[in-house]
């Protein structure tokens, strides 16, 4: 009888560590589908966020959409994950990472009166404000300003146009507004833009047209 208790004891032993252990790798398996979803979720996630910064949108607007798009997929963020990224985005040294990608569409050669699109240009990448920004990034000594779109026309202004009427001539003056137009009005629905600014000797405030620059070449 002791016996007969002790195998079954043993037999009961065995079977609940089976139990046990299946439970264990059922859940290890769940688990790991749960660290699968959420690293896929976490890859788009960063991938759509990217593409929307690159459009020009806030870093308030992109926290929001990044957590939306794990809610959508019944995924929960935690304290670990990579999101803090995107809370650093207005500081000093994120801005210095994603400030090195080019935000133009032309890379524009007044001289020769060629244009060269941006290798890494895709359709809906860039707006009106970030290609403002790469223009003040190229230029830190022209700061433009967007006032607003109306129509098919683009306001903006130069508030210190001190450099661009006095310090680098009417070549290097009308070589910025190339740039710039040629630029701006790659922007679907852009056909103008008009630039105020104070008077200078090299150049005067005015509104190009898309048209004016159809005789730039495009390069490879």
């Amino acid at each position: 009888m002791i016996l007969f208790g002790l195998s079954s004891c043993h037999y009961a032993a065995e079977q609940l560590e089976k139990e046990n252990q299946k439970e264990f790798l059922d859940q290890l398996k769940v688990d790991s589908m749960h660290a699968m979803h959420k690293l896929e979720t976490m890859n788009t996630a960063l991938l759509l966020t990217w593409q929307k910064w690159q459009q020009g949108y806030d870093s308030a607007y992109l926290n929001k959409f990044y957590d939306s798009i794990f809610l959508a997929n019944e995924v929960k963020l935690e304290k670990g994950d990579v999101r803090y990224m995107l809370a650093q985005l207005d500081s000093a040294e994120t801005a210095m990472l994603l400030d090195s990608v080019q935000l133009y569409v032309w890379q524009v050669d007044y001289e020769h009166k060629t244009k060269k699109k941006n290798p890494k240009f895709r359709d809906g990448y860039f707006n009106v404000d970030n290609l403002i920004k790469g223009l003040n990034q190229s230029y830190p000594k022209i700061q433009l300003d967007k006032i607003k779109i109306s129509n098919d026309t683009l306001y903006t202004e130069i508030k210190d146009s001190y450099y661009l009427g006095e310090s680098i001539g009417s070549y290097g003056a009308n070589a910025y507004i190339a740039d710039a137009v040629i630029n701006l009005t790659s922007i679907q629905n852009i056909r103008y833009v008009k630039i105020d600014f104070e008077d200078g000797s090299h150049i005067s405030p005015g509104t190009w047209s898309k048209e004016e620059f159809e005789n730039y070449t495009e390069t490879k």
